[in-house]
């Protein structure tokens, strides 16, 4: 039986099949009805507007993803003084296609995973822009601001935790810029909202909630968030 199990994970793995499902909400507490929903308190003070990195640091959440299984949405700002290496804006490997990345260049910035690209998507520094991802017709999919890039690569990678900006095991440095939010739905479709993560605070500390799953995520790094304004509901 454990021989049998093992050949299926390396048959998913190479195959783009989703590996996780996002039926379950990961806080019991969260999957009651809506009545019940409101009254349970929020593990947190405040939503802000967003977070932004210095460099140093990070969000690791415990929602399992790779960029083939799922349409991804990530609400950034570009830090307003550019770059001087590749960041991860958010990913859960970098060694395989599970990241999405401000990719430094001389010239300029390019929103995606590789500087080949059939179309660069260029990014200008403090700009807001909603930047998506997902894999369609054998091609890895990129779009911002409704200019479409693709990537063709048949390495898929296995399902890890999902990293905010930053990946599992990259070396370089994470996203400097603004996050606002990170959505992931179960297809282009965008019917259904599998993950709404957002930026919130507890006192003066930065964290990342999901609002479907109920997941709380503190800062894994050695650096700081700047914590952006207390959003009026």
């Amino acid at each position: 039986m454990k021989k049998l199990l093992s050949i299926l994970t390396l048959v998913l793995s190479v195959l783009c099949v989703p590996t996780v499902s996002f039926a379950e909400p990961r806080n019991s507490m969260l999957a009651a009805n809506e009545t019940e929903i409101s009254s349970v308190p929020l593990p947190y003070d405040a939503e802000v507007e967003y977070l932004k990195g210095d460099g140093s640091s990070a969000i690791m959440t415990d929602i399992y993803w790779r960029l083939c299984d799922y349409y991804t949405e990530v609400d950034f700002t570009m830090p307003e003084v550019r770059e001087t290496a590749n960041k991860i804006i958010l990913g859960s490997s970098s060694t395989t296609i599970n990241y999405v990345m401000s990719r430094y260049r001389t010239n300029r910035d390019l929103f995606g995973v590789n500087s080949t690209m059939s179309l660069n998507l260029p990014l200008l520094q403090g700009t807001r822009y909603i930047g998506s991802a997902w894999f369609e017709d054998g091609l890895y999919q990129f779009s911002l601001g409704g200019a479409i890039a693709t990537y063709s690569s048949t390495s898929y990678g296995g399902s890890q935790p999902l990293g905010v900006f930053t990946t599992a095991g990259y070396s370089g440095g994470c996203f400097t810029g603004y996050i606002h939010a990170v959505r992931i739905y179960s297809d282009k479709t965008k019917t259904v909202l599998l993950a709404d993560i957002v930026p919130v605070r507890i006192g003066e500390e930065g964290f990342m909630y999901d609002r479907i799953g109920g997941g709380l995520y503190g800062n894994i790094g050695t650096g700081s968030f700047l914590i952006g304004p207390d959003k009026e509901n």
